[in-house]
């Protein structure tokens, strides 16, 4: 965001999931480019390799994840990333639930 902007990080859960959301009030993409964001050597920006957003899905995909983006013109832009829990963070989760309810 060249001219300022907001960045907001959020988390949540879908059964099983985790879900990370990361929101900018940037210029948001075209749809040509809101098409290409993963595919290898694409970039927008002059210095830019193209590499960071297809590294960053093979790691979530590798992970049982999956990442998407919304976007829009003017409006900016929103990645979700969604990664299976650890078991272990599953049972503690279940038991903090449990301990609110009572």
């Amino acid at each position: 965001m060249n001219n300022g902007g907001r960045l907001g990080v959020s988390t949540n859960r879908n059964g099983p999931n985790a879900i990370i959301s990361i929101t900018d009030t940037g210029r948001g993409m075209s749809e040509d480019e809101a098409g290409r964001l993963f595919e290898p050597f694409f970039t927008t920006k002059s210095d830019g390799t193209g590499l960071g957003l297809t590294h960053t899905q093979q790691v979530v995909l590798e992970h049982g994840g999956k990442i998407r983006c919304k976007t829009a013109p003017g409006k900016g832009s929103t990645f979700i990333v969604e990664l299976p829990m650890a078991q272990r963070d599953k049972v503690k989760l279940e038991a903090m639930s449990r301990f609110r309810s009572t």
